[in-house]
C-alpha cells in the first residue's frame, strides 16, 4: 500500500546552534522539579516550546533532532545487541532429565 511512497525524509533536519544545544543539555541534566525523571526527547521538545525563545525557533527541533543532539553529547548511550550462546544438546536417549 505504501510502496509508491517516498522514504526520503520530508523535511530537512534544523542545523541546531551551540545556544540551542546547551539548553537542551540543560534540561537533559537538569529537569524541572516536577517532572521527577531524566526527561526524554519529547519532554525536552515540550519544555522547548514553553521556555523564553532562542536563536533558532524551538517549534522547528523534532523529537528525533533531539535525539541526535542528545547521542551526540553522550547523553544516551547506543545498545550493543548481545548475540545467544548456543546450548550444545546431547544426541537422543544418551541423557535424561528427572523431576523429583
Amino acid at each position: 500500500m505504501l510502496a509508491g511512497y517516498s522514504h526520503e525524509l520530508h523535511h530537512l533536519p534544523v542545523p541546531v546552534n551551540s545556544e540551542l544545544v546547551t539548553r537542551i543539555l540543560d534540561i537533559r541534566d537538569h529537569p524541572p522539579a516536577h517532572l521527577q525523571r531524566i526527561p526524554g526527547p519529547k519532554a525536552i521538545q515540550y519544555f522547548l516550546r514553553t521556555a523564553p525563545p532562542v536563536a533558532a525557533p524551538a517549534s522547528a527541533v523534532y523529537a528525533h533532532d533531539l535525539g541526535g543532539v542528545l547521542r551526540a553529547n553522550g547523553r544516551i548511550v547506543k545498545r550493543v545487541a548481545t548475540q545467544p550462546h548456543p546450548v550444545e544438546r546431547p544426541s537422543p536417549l544418551q541423557a535424561w532429565e528427572t523431576t523429583s
